[in-house]
């Protein structure tokens, strides 16, 4: 329906693909660095690693409040269907406006808000500690 203006890389760029580009270096790296944190203390260390933990989950429970949602009105749709074939048409319908339509956007809605959060959680309560070193051999391996 609105085709890229440019395709190739160059001076015009479509922002688009731009954004694309950018997503599929930067998500990398922010998922990279929760893994660096987590294993090395088992919780954040920087104020960005809080700010990228709470997109990722923030994400993935929109993702997840969005298929319940989904599914729940799939369910509903059976009870309210009078045969076989029109619960199957609901059915369908709903997984397609709920699920195919909605779950994108329920997603961006979702990262945006755990974006929010995690910059005011980041910036009013985080405290960078040091690691604990393990002295005399006693704490668990993470």
């Amino acid at each position: 329906l609105w085709p890229p203006h440019a395709v190739a890389l160059g001076r015009d760029l479509d922002w688009r693909l731009m954004v694309l580009l950018i997503g599929l270096v930067v998500v990398p790296l922010g998922l990279w660095r929760i893994i660096v944190e987590r294993r090395d203390s088992g919780r954040p260390g920087s104020r960005l690693g809080v700010v990228w933990r709470f997109m990722l989950y923030g994400g993935l429970a929109a993702a997840g409040l969005q298929v319940a949602v989904a599914l729940g009105m799939v369910i509903s749709g059976w009870f309210e269907a009078g045969d076989v074939m029109q619960a199957l048409g609901a059915t369908e319908t709903t997984l397609l406006i709920y699920g195919v339509g909605g779950l994108p956007i329920a997603m961006i809605v979702g990262v945006s808000y755990a974006l929010w959060a995690g910059l005011c959680a980041a910036f009013i309560a985080f405290e960078a500690k040091p690691a604990v070193k393990d002295r005399l051999g006693l704490m668990p391996r993470g």
